[in-house]
């Protein structure tokens, strides 16, 4: 049974559940590395270890954040992290290679639970606006925090135990989740009346999993083989149905109105141009301050620790303005931050990635970066009813993950081209970022229109 309901603590456990997605997410990486090289999997085989995960965490964000509405989102939380868990176990004693791609394609299942879950529940324990706008921000920078210590955790944990330890892990504090949720988190029952046509499920999943497979595998087998072409083309015919059946629909899986509502629209814009620049940064931060400055994985994640700090700042400034301005402003501060700051990454790219430079680059990218994600959040939950709290935060996350899968694969090629026609690497890079920089300046012109229409 819950107890007597007690915001603080119901705040902590939350945040500790989007902590542990984010941690994973991030060491995993590292690790898995080493998996496929000690279960000896074929190269064919081994993409699917991180493609896997992906293509279920990505496809079922709004499909499982609509189930919460419908279920009831701590009943929701609560199977997805025993989902997650699970995969995580078995992952961690995969005897085969075979057995680690199906324990992360498990894991994928869970992990698109627990955000939207996390993120709903979050709305709903805190009504109060100004409570909410700081327990997003608490939110943003656990997330945050979550990111850094996962690349340094991973790395230690591989480096003194192996592999299995970074996945295995998981699985206690899974556990301690699965015990404290029901005590100090209250239970929001679904939404009387709350339906959603099982038709607009199947086409969402089917429509948004082809696209998040195409940017997925076109970095591996090329972005016009066939089979990327394909998926691409599933993914938008798939999509352009979904919307057309959906708006006739009398109990539409996806409501119109949150794509047609300026705060929603608005908030997924701006979440899904930061995203594009967000993922792109660090990859190529991380391949620089290794290839170009020659510091080692574990060093290269000490450096990129300011990139995380300065998100949790950001993160916790952000209700601060918001309460004095609303969110509107924070957020178009927050991108512009985030542009100026791939900016300066493209120039100090361009110079040799000059750590006089790179420093002051990670700080204003972070501030922006955490101004803006808890900005879009409290812009997309503000005006979403209770019965859509569920679907409107996989709405905003199928947007950051979509972004982000967009801005990694086109920006890591487009610097790929440049590479290669300049005959330079660091120009290659520098361009990429460049044409980052300009995508997050279009998405800022683009959520200033949308929020004053």
């Amino acid at each position: 049974m819950t107890r007597r309901p007690r915001p603080g603590i119901a705040l902590t456990v939350l945040a500790a559940a989007q902590f542990l997605i984010v941690f994973n997410g991030t060491s995993a990486n590292l690790a898995l590395p080493d998996a496929i090289a000690d279960l000896g999997l074929p190269e064919g085989l081994a993409v699917w270890v991180v493609s896997g995960y992906l293509l279920t965490f990505g496809g079922l964000l709004l499909l499982a954040g609509r189930l919460g509405d419908i279920v009831g989102r701590r009943r929701l939380l609560l199977i997805a992290l025993t989902i997650f868990g699970v995969g995580a176990t078995i992952a961690g004693l995969a005897p085969t290679g075979e057995v680690l791609v199906g324990s992360r394609v498990l894991q994928g299942i869970g992990a698109a639970g627990v955000g939207p879950g996390v993120l709903s529940l979050l709305a709903a324990t805190f009504p109060d606006p100004i409570e909410r706008r700081r327990a997003l921000g608490v939110w943003g920078s656990v997330a945050s925090a979550g990111a850094a210590i996962g690349v340094l955790g991973g790395g230690a944990l591989t480096t003194w135990f192996d592999w299995r330890a970074v996945l295995l892990i998981n699985a206690p504090l899974v556990a301690i989740l699965l015990i404290t949720i029901p005590i100090f988190v209250a239970s929001v029952p679904a939404v009387r009346g709350t339906h959603a046509s099982v038709l607009g499920a199947i086409l969402s999943v089917v429509g948004i999993g082809s696209l998040v497979a195409g940017l997925t595998m076109g970095g591996e087998i090329g972005w016009t083989s066939p089979a990327t072409l394909t998926l691409f083309a599933v993914g938008v015919v798939v999509l352009i149905v979904f919307g057309v059946l959906e708006r006739r629909s009398a109990h539409p899986f996806l409501p119109v109105d949150l794509l047609t509502r300026w705060s929603s629209a608005g908030g997924v814009i701006a979440i899904s141009s930061a995203a594009i620049a967000m993922f792109p940064v660090m990859f190529i931060a991380s391949v620089l301050l290794q290839s170009r400055l020659g510091f080692e994985p574990i060093t290269a994640g000490l450096m990129m620790l300011p990139i995380s700090v300065a998100t949790i700042i950001g993160a916790n400034l952000a209700p601060r303005l918001i309460t004095r301005t609303g969110p509107v402003r924070p957020l178009i501060i927050g991108l512009t931050a985030v542009a100026a700051g791939t900016a300066a990454f493209s120039i100090a790219a361009a110079a040799g990635t000059p750590l006089a430079a790179f420093i002051p680059a990670t700080v204003v990218f972070g501030v922006g970066m955490g101004l803006a994600i808890t900005s879009a959040t409290t812009l997309v939950l503000s005006t979403a009813a209770p019965a859509e709290t569920g679907v409107a935060s996989g709405l905003l996350q199928t947007g950051q993950q979509l972004g982000g899968a967009i801005g990694l694969a086109a920006i890591t090629t487009i610097a790929s081209s440049a590479a290669t026609g300049t005959g330079s690497t660091d120009t290659g890079y520098a361009i990429g970022l460049a044409v980052a920089s300009a995508v997050v300046v279009i998405g800022i012109i683009a959520v200033a229109v949308r929020t004053r229409h």
